[in-house]
């Protein structure tokens, strides 16, 4: 059946990293400004490239 291939698929495609969220990115209630979740999302993408061998360049060629 083919969407239980796209599940099997989905999760050999998958990566997670831990961050370090830094001082000057929380405000005094220590939430992370929204702002700043683009970067978590670079940080996310070079893990998940490290994990499965795609460089920058396959990314943006593909």
């Amino acid at each position: 059946m083919k969407t239980k291939n796209i599940e099997e698929n989905r999760t050999k495609f998958t990566t997670s990293t831990d961050l370090r969220i830094r001082f000057n990115e929380i405000d005094a209630l220590g939430i992370v400004w929204h702002g700043h979740y683009i970067k978590y999302f670079e940080d996310g993408r070079e893990a998940f490239g490290k994990e499965h061998n795609i460089s920058y360049l396959d990314q943006k060629n593909n």
